[in-house]
């Protein structure tokens, strides 16, 4: 038998020769953020049945995000389709996001993203969990409402919309300079390591 509560005290390249086992175990992969691609990457795909689980059918190079919004770099640029990390099966990597773990019957119960009305229960042997953090606004006024985060591909895209639609509206004849000027005033708040 294998003792899961090592996890939390070895790094994974401990672990995984426990698991090495005749037959392949189900390891279920939760996320494609930088530790579940890790993960998903280097896991030897002959030794165990790999199901990925997750909101979002790629993995995000976030250090590049903001050089999206500004045109600099192509969405596409730094992105890389978890399809192509070659599963065993085709079905081993599903649209959707955990709702609920059942570690006595080591069950994920799953939402599909295309399709809310449906949910479904994935059963594994070994479960990661990478899922990433959500945008934190501190409960300061206004910034649900007036501010954008950067965090994914489509909030990259909004901010690079918005930047264009105020470049055209700036240049619309019979706008005042106090006006034009409010176009074209970005302010930005954070921006972490990029």
């Amino acid at each position: 038998a294998v003792d899961y509560d090592m996890a939390p005290r070895y790094p994974m390249h401990y672990i995984f020769p426990l698991l090495y086992t005749p037959g392949r175990k189900r390891l279920v992969i939760l996320g494609t953020g930088w530790g579940s691609y890790s993960v998903l990457r280097s896991v030897n795909k002959k030794l165990f049945d790999v199901i990925v689980i997750s909101p979002r059918n790629h993995f995000l190079f976030t250090p590049l995000l903001a050089s999206t919004t500004v045109g600099t770099l192509e969405f596409r640029s730094i992105i890389e389709p978890v399809r192509n990390t070659g599963f065993r099966d085709e079905h081993h990597f599903h649209l959707s996001h955990a709702k609920a773990l059942d570690p006595e019957r080591q069950l994920v119960h799953c939402v599909s993203e295309l399709d809310p009305e449906k949910e479904y229960d994935v059963s594994y042997d070994i479960l990661v969990i990478g899922v990433g953090a959500v945008p934190n606004d501190f409960s300061t006024p206004g910034v649900k409402k007036y501010a954008f985060f950067l965090k994914e591909i489509a909030d990259a895209r909004r901010i690079r919309n918005q930047i264009l639609t105020n470049f055209e509206l700036s240049t619309q004849p019979n706008l005042s300079d106090s006006e034009k000027r409010r176009l074209l005033h970005f302010v930005v708040v954070g921006g972490g390591p990029t």
